[in-house]
């Protein structure tokens, strides 16, 4: 399950990045930085 779980979060990442034009590196950073400060969890959440 969580293997599949991190694959979809992969295919979201390419897709997003696409999607707006930055480097993948530079979403994964972000999104690093995001979960680090809890706030992905606090969004994920409410989702």
């Amino acid at each position: 399950m969580y293997i599949a779980e991190r694959e979809t979060e992969l295919i979201k990442i390419v897709d997003i990045s696409r999607e707006l034009s930055i480097s993948e590196s530079l979403l994964r950073r972000i999104i690093s930085d995001l979960e680090r400060t809890n706030i992905l969890s606090t969004i994920k959440g409410r989702s």
